[in-house]
């Protein structure tokens, strides 16, 4: 018998959601996939983004289409994980783990949260 056991500290959410990740002067806009209070996967191809390599400090805006008035959620952020999506059953793209979140940071992301697992998601 086996069974797989979650080592994630925070539960994931869906998130359909367009991304800016900027390092000094490269800004790429990518879609988001999940999102946890730890961090979010952004979909690409690794190729196409050679300056996003595991260890690399970025700032992450998620736009939130869905508030319009809310302010963006911006955040720090390093990569952690780049999936090429050849040899693995992940789709291309980057873990990227928020860093050096304040508490202002960890309040306006909590909020961020908490509306994507109100009543109409699961």
């Amino acid at each position: 018998m086996s069974f797989s056991v979650e080592r994630r500290a925070h539960p994931r959410f869906e998130l359909l959601a367009q991304v800016q990740v900027a390092r000094e002067s490269e800004v790429h806009i990518m879609s988001a996939d999940r999102i946890s209070r730890g961090g979010v996967f952004v979909k690409g191809e690794p190729d196409h983004y050679p300056d996003l390599r595991v260890g690399t400090h970025v700032e992450v805006v998620v736009f939130d289409a869905d508030n319009p008035g809310r302010e963006d959620l911006a955040l720090e952020a390093q990569v952690v994980r780049v999936e090429s999506g050849e040899a693995s059953s992940y789709q291309p793209g980057f873990g990227l783990k928020f860093s050096q979140l304040s508490g202002f940071d960890v309040g306006v992301l909590d909020s961020f949260l908490e509306r994507l697992k109100g009543p109409h998601r699961s």
